[in-house]
C-alpha cells in the first residue's frame, strides 16, 4: 500500500503532519510518500530525530493560500509555460 501525505496542509503543518506520518509508518507496513517543501520536511525530521530514509519525499515548494487561485494560475503560467 502507498500512502501519499500532503505535509503542507493543515493548521499545524508541516510539523504535526510529518510527525503523524512518521508515527503511522512505525505502525503500518506501507510506503509513505511525503509531499511538500523538502527542506522544511527534512528540517523537522532532523529536529525531531526522525529517520526518513524509508520515505519518498516529493519536493513541492509552491503553496496555495486561500483566495489565491487567480495568482496561482498566473504563477503556474510563468513557471510552467505550455
Amino acid at each position: 500500500m502507498r500512502v501519499i501525505v500532503d505535509c503542507m496542509g493543515g493548521d499545524k503543518a508541516p510539523l504535526e503532519v510529518v510527525k503523524g506520518a512518521y508515527a503511522a509508518s512505525l505502525e503500518y507496513n506501507a510506503n509513505f510518500i511525503l509531499v511538500g517543501d523538502r527542506a522544511e520536511i527534512l528540517r523537522i525530521a532532523d529536529a525531531e530525530a526522525m529517520d526518513l530514509r524509508r520515505f519518498d519525499i516529493v519536493d513541492a515548494p509552491l503553496t496555495i493560500e486561500p483566495g489565491s487561485v487567480g495568482q496561482l494560475t498566473y504563477t503556474i503560467k510563468l513557471n510552467y509555460p505550455a
